[in-house]
């Protein structure tokens, strides 16, 4: 737990704190200071000092992608006015900390916290949320319990770059993986050649990464990503390969087309323009479908429903959502993966580069371009709501065919938060809806929450 905490302290603070006014700056003499700087900054809630401390690889692709959300939540007034000298409404303290240092190779380096803690506090009223989450939040919202890590055990992995040290969030979390896993496997051969497949082209690359998908073959799909830019995946391959899961649902994509941009000496840009991914068996099943720059998803499930005599009667259901209705609300919007499918029909977006004459996918960059899109091109309106959902207006993620059923009129964002729960608990009194599941003999049946 606490690997996974730290690891949650890297990407939150890359994240929360990782904007475009951070410079190219950074780096420290050793593993061990890399680390200092990273919880001094962490300490500080100083913004800029927490992402230089970063692998300046991943700061980039993070930088471009938390660029465009804070943009956007500005722009839908989620937040407001971040200072990135003091992030407002948040304590950080990093205590007693003790390191050891074990050298992987020349340019590799974890160090283990042998002691140290990491408590934050947190004032709601003082967090830099913008008039759409604080019309729901109200002035007088209650603190959560204060937090505290406990930094024994934990490995924080550090890469040389360019002579300099930084901390590197993709290694640390590979590394809190590995040591997770029982029995553990053997430490990977950091930093080792590798002669992975790629493609002929861009277009060829992403369509063999989901050809690879479709078959499960983790290894093919690590082979198609960047040598350079994906290092962490190469190194760590072969326990990833053991350890994947693909699923028992059968995710499949097909109809892919794609569409090739930017191309340059060796970066491109490739599109996904149309595609349909259909996941998930038995009494669920999802149909992800991208076309004329609409993405439709079509949800089949079994319903539990209370007769007027008392008795329950399972009955099929089909839900759909389309990005390009605009009468849409958030529970629909929930389906959209928050930009990763591109609200806007740009679709998938993949960065790939030219190494050694191949073409690679860069993964981190993708999503990070993936994500900067389909923020950009979301309704406003729509992060709003969402947002409201999130903040506590819990009614905003029951759809409209469950209000319907159940005879009420759907409460708006503007109600309070007492009277929208109250609502309800009104049509759920009213109206019971179940997720159905056959394991073998028995059916089991959960309570189905919003969606």
């Amino acid at each position: 737990m606490a690997a996974a905490g730290v690891v949650g302290v890297l990407a939150i603070g890359a994240a929360a704190f990782g904007i475009s006014t951070a410079g190219d700056t950074g780096g420290a003499d050793t593993p061990e200071a890399a680390v200092q700087t990273f919880l001094e900054a962490v300490d500080g809630e100083d913004a800029i000092g927490l992402l230089e401390s970063v692998d300046p690889g991943e700061r980039e692709s993070l930088r471009r992608a938390l660029d465009g959300t804070i943009d956007t939540t500005e722009r839908a007034e989620i937040t407001d006015d971040i200072d990135l000298d003091d992030i407002q409404g948040l304590d950080m303290t990093v205590a007693d900390v003790d390191t050891t240092v074990q050298r992987f190779t020349d340019d590799m380096a974890g160090v283990d916290l042998t002691a140290g803690t990491v408590k934050a506090n947190v004032a709601m009223n003082d967090l830099p949320f913008g008039k759409t989450v604080r019309d729901v939040l109200g002035d007088s919202t209650e603190d959560p319990d204060p937090a505290s890590i406990d930094l024994r055990g934990v490995r924080v992995m550090t890469v040389r770059v360019d002579g300099s040290w930084y901390v590197s969030a993709a290694y640390t979390g590979a590394e809190a993986l590995r040591r997770s896993i029982d029995p553990e496997p053997p430490l990977p051969d950091l930093g080792a050649d590798v002669d992975p497949s790629g493609a002929a082209t861009p277009e060829i690359a992403v369509q063999e990464l989901a050809a690879a998908f479709n078959r499960g073959d983790v290894g093919a799909m690590i082979d198609l990503t960047s040598p350079a830019r994906a290092a962490v995946l190469h190194d760590y391959r072969s326990m990833l390969v053991e350890q994947a899961d693909m699923g028992p649902d059968g995710a499949k994509f097909s109809d892919l087309e794609t569409e090739a941009r930017s191309v340059r000496d060796d970066e491109a840009t490739v599109r996904v323009t149309a595609f349909t991914l259909r996941t998930g068996d038995g009494a669920e099943r999802y149909e992800y479908s991208l076309r004329d720059g609409c993405l439709r998803v079509t949800t089949e499930f079994q319903s539990v429903i209370e007769t007027e005599d008392g008795e329950e009667q399972v009955v099929p259901d089909t839900r759909t959502a389309d990005s390009c209705d605009p009468g849409e609300t958030p529970d629909t919007f929930l389906y959209f993966s928050f930009g990763l499918f591109d609200m806007g029909g740009t679709g998938l977006t993949f960065d790939v580069v030219r190494e050694g004459g191949r073409w690679f996918v860069d993964p981190l960059s993708s999503l990070a371009t993936t994500v900067v899109n389909g923020l950009e091109r979301t309704p406003l309106e729509r992060l709003k709501q969402t947002a409201q959902a999130f903040a506590g207006a819990d009614w905003l993620f029951y759809s409209d065919e469950f209000w319907e059923q159940c005879g009420i009129e759907k409460p708006g964002s503007d109600i309070g938060r007492e009277d929208g729960l109250a609502a309800v608990d009104k049509c759920m009194a009213k109206f019971r809806k179940f997720d159905l599941y056959e394991e073998e003999s028995s059916t089991a049946t959960t309570e189905a929450g919003p969606n």
